[in-house]
Order: C-alpha cells, then sequence, then structure tokens
C-alpha cells in the first residue's frame, strides 16, 4: 500500500520546474486518494506586506472546507515573510492548525 500523500511539504531551491511538478504530484495524489481535486490557492511572499500575507495564510489552513476535495495551499517566496519572529511564529502556528481537507 502507498503512503498518503504528504498534509505539507517544504520545497527549496530555485529550479521553479522541478517545484511545480512536485507540487502537481502531490495534487494528483491527494485527488487520487479522495475522488475529487483540491482547490489550489497560491500566494507568493511579499516584504511589503508580511502581516498581511501572514495573516491570510493563518485563516486559510485553519478554516475548514465544506465542499470539494479541500485545498492546496502554494506559498512561494516563504523567505520573505519571516524576516520578523512574531510572523515567522505565527507562520509555523498554523502549521499546527490545518484543517481536515
Amino acid at each position: 500500500m502507498a503512503a498518503p500523500p504528504p498534509s505539507v511539504a517544504l520545497l527549496w531551491g530555485d529550479d521553479e520546474l522541478a517545484a511545480t511538478r512536485a507540487v502537481e504530484t502531490i495534487a494528483n495524489a491527494h485527488a487520487a486518494e479522495g475522488g475529487v481535486p483540491l482547490e489550489r490557492w497560491d500566494l507568493r511572499g511579499d516584504a511589503g506586506s508580511p502581516a498581511d500575507l501572514v495573516g491570510q495564510i493563518v485563516e486559510r489552513l485553519s478554516t475548514p472546507v465544506i465542499f470539494g476535495g479541500g485545498t492546496l495551499a502554494v506559498v512561494t517566496h516563504v523567505g520573505l515573510l519571516i524576516r520578523k519572529n512574531e510572523h515567522r511564529d505565527a507562520l509555523v502556528g498554523a502549521l499546527g492548525t490545518i484543517a481536515p481537507g
């Protein structure tokens, strides 16, 4: 029996094609497991508004899905969001509140 797809994945490096393929593989594995494709939500880090973006991530991760297969949250350029300890702590804490689905 194959292992279930990860709920959280950290991909790093400068090979965007490899990262895109990895995200697609995870999305396809979740869709195959649940029978319904995930809604993809993309967010790109921006040093100009890290508090707002971290807040959006926290809200999105901790809100359960009512309909559909769930949400695949893809956050790029995370380093720009976690320069301050409070932003980093909020983002790491949000991982523990991931809602089912």
